[in-house]
């Protein structure tokens, strides 16, 4: 045999071997990039485009910044228990909300980040460790139960004059969150270093925990 034919399969291995890199990293978590979310496939049902569509647990995380030009798409949608999204320092950005009041039947209001249906309760969601900006709600979580939300900023760009507010439901963690915006609750919820511009709203139950937390409590 040659050794340009055993030459081929080695190349086709290593060309194999970058191309699921790119998708799934060493350690069994999966990866997200522009690129990715624009081609889909992320998990079945994901089409490209977006949002992109997280439908199975698992761990995902950001490889790159994540840009939503269409006013009415979200950036991620989740609908699965145990999932675990690393945004990994980087930013998801929308194009700002720019609805007027009283919103319009046709506005439609994206997220960031949101676990859809809505009245699906989903358990077990962490959102972690970087930057959403430009959307109608950056988080919006307000249906999952015994999540975690850590070392996030959440941002309404200028020009987005109305705003969902951002949201967790029961038995959450957030830790370390800055939401230039209101931040809506479900108690209990343990609120841990957060900073609030608006308030930090108890709207459903009473009796959520503050510690070193920042913004009106109501």
């Amino acid at each position: 045999m040659s050794l340009c034919k055993l030459r081929r399969p080695l190349v086709l291995a290593l060309m194999l071997a970058g191309l699921s890199s790119s998708v799934l990293a060493v350690d069994g978590i999966i990866l997200i990039d522009q690129n990715r979310a624009l081609a889909g496939g992320v998990t079945p049902g994901d089409f490209p485009g977006f949002p992109i569509s997280i439908t199975q647990p698992g761990s995902y995380r950001l490889s790159s910044n994540i840009t939503v030009a269409a006013q009415d798409l979200s950036a991620i949608e989740i609908s699965a228990s145990d999932v675990t999204l690393d945004l990994n320092g980087f930013h998801i950005v929308g194009p700002a909300a720019v609805c007027v009041n009283p919103i319009p039947a046709a506005c439609v209001q994206a997220s960031g980040v949101a676990a859809v249906p809505f009245a699906t309760a989903y358990k077990s969601i962490k959102v972690r460790g970087g930057t959403i900006t430009g959307f109608g709600a950056q988080l919006s979580l307000f249906s999952t139960t015994l999540g975690v939300v850590e070392d996030l900023v959440l941002i309404r760009q200028p020009g987005g004059n109305i705003s969902f507010a951002n949201a967790v439901g029961a038995r959450f963690v957030v830790k370390n969150m800055i939401s230039a915006d209101s931040f809506d609750l479900t108690c209990p919820t343990i609120v841990v270093e957060s900073i609030a511009t608006f308030f930090l709203r108890q709207v459903v139950n009473t009796g959520c925990v503050f510690s070193n937390s920042v913004g009106t409590v109501i």
